[in-house]
């Protein structure tokens, strides 16, 4: 099989990524990723808490950010209480219950982000939650499943929301928090919101789908699978030039735009079906930056990959 047979003939394609569905897209590998933390909560009022605390830290390695979210959020358990309570509480009392978290999160911070950072990312939360009902009606507020290019303008208007809302509560010393705030306007790749609406807007044994119509946080304008884009990081990035799809060098917003593409040739309503098992071939270190015989020769993705074929020409 020839790598332009595969560029011409995306149904080529799918027949070496849906082994890695039928082999990594499974509840038992939610424990190498953040959003295995979410899973853990069963109200959905408290899986997006969760979720997005999971996603906004999930830079770096896997386990160590998992480390980080158990920290924080077997706070909550430890007192009996579940994250959407603590809104309840910050709605009758906001000062008393921002000064609790300061407490039960001292200490806790995960590279750029101090607990400050952590304690105001609640705090919008729980701001956009008292006021639109939940984080994902204010999130998609301006979004039209039938306006191309309406998510991104609505998820840019929310980070600007939430951006402007930071700076008029004036919390010191918070100069990581901006990192935890991106748009496509600002031409990144924003892996980590990225990510987020693909747990939002999927429904299956992986996605909360949370976002969804029918998934109870999101009644006005419920997001579409179809809108969804491909989370680009270190693991994916690398994976799809190798195999062909990305030809960019740079992992920014274009790239996500042409891997998105791509995909939706493949699965036109649901184009970031197979993020959750690439993404495993990196963080389970099934795809190293080498040919591996032992490794290698047992990836369906093999007859696609130009780095592999380059590799052994050595």
């Amino acid at each position: 099989m020839t790598l332009p047979r595969l560029k011409h003939n995306p149904n080529l394609f799918k027949g070496l990524l849906d082994p890695l569905i039928e082999r990594y897209h499974r509840p038992a590998y939610l424990d190498s990723d953040p959003l295995g933390i979410a899973h853990e909560w069963k109200d959905p009022r408290d899986q997006e808490i969760v979720a997005i605390f999971s996603a906004l830290l999930a830079y770096g390695n896997a386990q160590i950010i998992r480390r980080t979210l158990r920290a924080l959020f077997d706070r909550f358990q430890g007192t009996g209480t579940r994250p959407s309570e603590w809104i309840k509480q910050y709605e009758k009392d906001p000062d008393a219950t921002l000064q609790n978290l300061r407490e039960e999160w001292n200490g806790i911070f995960y590279r750029f982000n101090s607990t400050g950072d952590l304690v105001l990312l609640f705090e919008l939360i729980a701001r956009s939650t008292l006021k639109f009902g939940s984080v994902g009606e204010h999130f998609l507020r301006f979004y039209d499943p039938n306006k191309p290019g309406s998510l991104e303008e609505s998820w840019s208007a929310f980070i600007e929301d939430w951006s402007n809302d930071a700076r008029e509560l004036k919390r010191p010393g918070l100069k990581g928090f901006r990192y935890l705030l991106t748009s496509p306007k600002d031409g990144s790749a924003c892996k980590r919101w990225v990510m987020l609406l693909r747990w939002m807007g999927r429904r299956d044994e992986i996605d909360l789908g949370l976002w969804m119509e029918g998934g109870l946080l999101v009644h006005s304008r419920p997001l579409c699978s179809a809108d969804l884009f491909m989370p680009i990081d270190t693991h994916t990035g690398r994976i799809t030039q190798y195999i062909g799809i990305l030809k960019r060098k740079q992992y920014n917003w274009k790239a996500v735009l042409e891997v998105t593409e791509f995909f939706k040739k493949l699965e036109p309503n649901d184009p970031i079906l197979y993020d959750f098992a690439l993404a495993r071939l990196g963080i389970l270190d099934l795809c190293q930056k080498r040919y591996r015989v032992e490794i290698c020769q047992t990836c369906s993705l093999l007859p696609a990959c130009q780095f592999a074929k380059k590799q052994r020409a050595l």
